[in-house]
This record gives C-alpha cells, structure tokens and sequence, in this order.
C-alpha cells in the first residue's frame, strides 16, 4: 500500500519530459514506476482477502492457530506472486508506459526512442 501510494504522489514525474504535463523522468523511471503500481495494484487488494479468509477460519469456522499454520503460507505467497508476477511480466512485456497522471500499463506513445 506503501508503494502504490508513493506511485500516486509522484504522479506524473517519472514520465518521460514532453509526454505529460510536469513530466520530468525517463523511460527508465517510468518503468519502475509502472512495475511499482502493478505490483502494488494487485498484491494489496489480494492480501486484503487473505486477511479475510484468515478471519473467516479463525473467527467463524473456528480454527486454532495450528491447523491456520499449515495454510499461513499460501495465504501469504499467493498475493506476493501474484503481485510480483504480473510486475515481471509487464517489465518483459515492456508494458509500463504514461498512462495519463502515472506510468502503468499503456501503449507507447508514438517515439521511435522509446524501447529500443
């Protein structure tokens, strides 16, 4: 969440100068920002439901800690590959263009420099 705030504040800093209004960046700096918004767009809201399936087991189904033990780790593990995943794979794929106000996944403009 951290992250995916610090992203929103920069705003449109990283992008490339002349592809924004206040853009003072590079392809480089707006490919970190773009990797740090996917991965914060989906690791925060898919640990928000690990968070509530341990409520759910702990609190309605009853479960003790040591039967919530043996599952902690996939509740943990499966927003961070998640997250990192698609992060890694939009940096391949070099998705992480300006995207209006940040860098996310978006069509290159139209700058034979870009992605060389």
């Amino acid at each position: 969440d951290f992250f995916g705030s610090l992203m929103c504040f920069l705003s449109t800093w990283p992008i490339p100068r002349g592809e924004a209004c206040l853009a003072a960046g590079t392809t480089m700096t707006c490919t970190a920002q773009g990797f740090f918004n996917q991965t914060a767009a989906l690791t925060t809201p898919t640990y928000n439901i690990s968070l509530a399936i341990y409520y759910i087991l702990v609190i309605v189904k009853g479960w003790k800690e040591n039967r919530v033990s043996k599952i902690e780790k996939y509740l943990h593990a499966l927003p961070i590959l998640a997250g990192l995943g698609t992060g890694f794979a939009g940096l391949a794929l070099k998705l992480y263009n300006g995207a209006g106000w940040i860098c996310w996944i978006a069509p290159a403009p139209n700058n034979p420099e870009r992605h060389n």
